[in-house]
């Protein structure tokens, strides 16, 4: 069944770790669990569900994840509120608003 799975503050994630989830956001995509060592003579293997989903979130104050993460999935910027009437009254403000939040989607697009 698809399970629903968020990594709050993701940028803080060691990037390795990130990079090792890339392939299983790809078309297609499956998760090689090499550390697992042969089981049954073959490497395991996980294949996400059609509904499965994954969320991340995180605080551009705190760093960023790779692009290769972020071309992944859909971006999602969640405004405080006197970001948002700032950059309602200020043309120039909207530029120096960065994303709080990403959301990102495997292996089926959201719809």
């Amino acid at each position: 069944r698809g399970e629903w799975v968020l990594l709050d503050n993701v940028n803080l994630c060691n990037p390795t770790v990130l990079d090792r989830l890339n392939p299983l956001l790809e078309p297609d995509g499956v998760l090689m669990v090499n550390e697992r060592g042969l089981v049954h003579g073959e490497t395991v293997t996980v294949r996400p569900h059609a509904n499965f989903r994954l969320f991340l979130a995180m605080d551009p104050a705190r760093g960023s994840i790779s692009r290769a993460m972020r071309n992944r999935g859909i971006e999602i910027a969640l405004l405080g509120a006197e970001l948002h009437l700032e950059a309602a009254s200020e043309p120039e403000a909207v530029g120096a608003i960065s994303t709080v939040g990403a959301l990102s989607c495997a292996p089926a697009p959201c719809n």
